[in-house]
């Protein structure tokens, strides 16, 4: 019994000992900063290489829904005002990591707040972070819910994957849900109120906030030059003339009554989302830097 008690005594001392610390620490500091460099190295890859190719998976799925998309889209945020993008999305993973330091419902809600970031920044590049960080929590105003029960309804699919091992969803559900969100982001992106004649068309400008004013010069009652008219005299809101009416003096015309640009019909699809990105980012400019001056 005592030599049992000696051997414990023994070992108890000798682990306690400085020198025996100093060893297990001198082991040990290698792990950490193994350890340390691994976690630095994954961090430098998720920001600089993984986020930018997730921002150009959305411009694929996004471009994919108009017409057939080539892959090189995966890598347009390298060639595109790469290092806001890089900062975009890092501040939006950040501030996601960040919640669960509160509670597991503000989590849920910030990341579908910041949900359309990647898809902002896919479909304009040239947007500042702080512009995709506003322009997606508006977006996202009243549309969480809706959002959250759309993944919702991927469940089964999921489920469904398991028993596949993960083949099912990489070639079928993954891509359904990636298009099925881009279609969600250019739902959100484009509220549309559609007015049927002139006065319909004044009546839903003046009944409610509107971004950008597509606007048809042959339509009934009150044609477009007059709706154009009487909206520049109480609104600055981005007008796009949409025409088929191709002669310069029918051009001069409107943009001289205040259309912000005038396109000719037909035209590419693809090319009037651009003006209308275009017009409204150029207006939302200007409202901030309104604002900063105040």
């Amino acid at each position: 019994m005592e030599e049992l008690i000696h051997e414990v005594q023994y070992k108890t001392d000798t682990f306690s000992s400085p020198g025996f610390a100093l060893g297990v620490g001198m082991a040990l500091t290698p792990i950490v900063l193994i350890a340390l460099l691994a976690i630095a190295i994954a961090f430098v890859i998720d920001a600089f290489i993984v986020n930018p190719l997730e921002v150009g998976s959305k411009r694929f799925f996004l471009r994919n829904l108009n017409q057939p998309a080539e892959i090189k889209e995966v890598a347009y945020a390298f060639d595109n005002n790469y290092k806001e993008i890089v900062k975009a999305i890092l501040l939006r993973d950040v501030f996601v990591a960040l919640w669960p330091l509160l509670l597991i419902i503000p989590v849920i809600i910030k990341s579908y707040e910041y949900r359309m970031i990647p898809y902002l920044m896919a479909d304009d590049p040239t947007l500042t972070r702080t512009q995709a960080f506003q322009m997606s929590k508006s977006m996202m105003q009243g549309n969480k819910w809706k959002a959250f029960v759309l993944d919702l309804s991927f469940i089964g699919w999921e489920i469904l994957s398991v028993f596949t091992l993960g083949i099912l969803s990489l070639f079928y559900v993954s891509p359904y849900m990636q298009l099925t969100n881009a279609a969600l982001y250019e739902r959100l992106r484009y509220e549309v109120a559609e007015a049927g004649d002139g006065a319909e068309a004044l009546d839903a400008i003046d009944s409610q906030p509107i971004d950008l004013c597509l606007l048809d010069i042959m339509i009934p009652r009150l044609d477009g030059y007059a709706v154009l008219k009487h909206v520049r005299t109480k609104s600055d809101v981005p007008i796009i003339v949409i025409s088929a009416k191709d002669q310069d003096p029918e051009k001069i015309l409107g943009l001289n009554l205040g259309a912000d640009d005038y396109m000719v019909k037909p035209f590419n699809p693809l090319e009037g989302v651009a003006w209308v990105n275009t017009n409204i980012r150029r207006a939302k400019g200007t409202l901030m830097r309104n604002e900063a001056a105040l």
